[in-house]
């Protein structure tokens, strides 16, 4: 918690992160703003500084990780089949492979220019073993548990290069929230807040929606802060508020998209002192002029 207030004081700007918003206002698609560093670091510093934003995330590539393992999850089945395969996983070259190296510039850039928290983003465990699982090795519990393990340590060393870098703190992308009825998922991010620790840094959980049962589970495994929209506000705050947690209320994109009356309308429902953030990443069909009206930035 006190990271959190270090970076963003008692009263943040709200939390919005852009990516594909923010290759679209800079003329790229999200292709080319991932597969360039030039690309993604004009983009992301663009963005920041077009909106004031108070924090910018390096990556919602969910495909980075295992793109940088040496697989292609464009692939119909994952490549892992047998327990031989999750043996054979080499993460030595992680850090030199894939758009790894670039994400690990982009961060210095980034750091170098803006005057807003940086915060690098890791693809939740569940998205990782996605890509990598057959679909046949997803059932059998000993290769599944080997991925995992492969991942552990993958997120970990991805976290402490991120920080080295100049990263503010770490972001757990898990559009789905956290899979918390496999204790294994929770297992395999419950090192990364400790590293955090040892780097004053601040452990971000980024979802589409959550719940307050979510929130209890970042906040126990040490996480600073969630967000991500929910149909029960009030809960969720007050489950953040008992389990010391921050909670950044996901303004659902189809609220942001919808123009500048009934935005305000919105707004105009929600508590005075909800943080508030966007729900996943900002779509790029969202205007320009509503975001600045959000951030006060114009």
């Amino acid at each position: 918690m006190d990271s959190f207030i270090s970076l963003f004081g008692n009263n943040p700007s709200p939390l919005i992160w852009t990516y594909e918003l923010a290759a679209k206002l800079s003329s790229f698609n999200t292709i080319e703003m991932e597969y360039s560093e030039n690309n993604l670091y004009e983009s992301l510093y663009n963005a920041a500084d077009l909106f004031n934003l108070p924090v910018i995330c390096t990556s919602f590539d969910t495909t980075l990780e295992a793109t940088a393992m040496g697989y292609s999850p464009s692939q119909e089945d994952g490549p892992i089949k047998t327990i031989e395969d999750a043996l054979d996983i080499n993460i030595d070259s992680i850090l030199t492979s894939g758009r790894i190296p670039q994400i690990l510039s982009v961060i210095s850039r980034l750091k170098n220019s803006l005057n807003c928290p940086i915060i690098a983003g890791i693809c939740s465990p569940e998205i990782i073993s996605n890509s990598l699982l057959s679909t046949s090795a997803k059932n059998d519990p000993s290769i599944h548990e080997e991925v995992l393990f492969v991942i552990e340590e993958t997120l970990s060393l991805l976290t402490n290069s991120y920080l080295e870098s100049g990263a503010d703190g770490v972001a757990i992308l898990a559009p789905n929230g956290l899979p918390v009825q496999d204790s294994l998922y929770t297992q395999t991010v419950s090192p990364l807040p400790n590293i955090l620790s040892h780097y004053e840094a601040i452990g971000i959980v980024i979802t589409k929606r959550t719940s307050s049962h979510q929130i209890k589970i970042a906040a126990d495994l040490g996480f600073d802060l969630i967000t991500g929209s929910t149909d029960s506000l009030q809960e969720c705050m007050e489950s953040a508020s008992l389990s010391d947690i921050y909670f950044g209320f996901g303004i659902p994109n189809s609220i942001l998209c919808s123009g500048s009356e009934p935005f305000q309308k919105f707004l105009n429902t929600l508590p005075s002192d909800a943080l508030l953030s966007s729900e996943w990443t900002i779509s790029p069909s969202a205007q320009p002029e509503t975001i600045h009206e959000l951030m006060g930035s114009l």
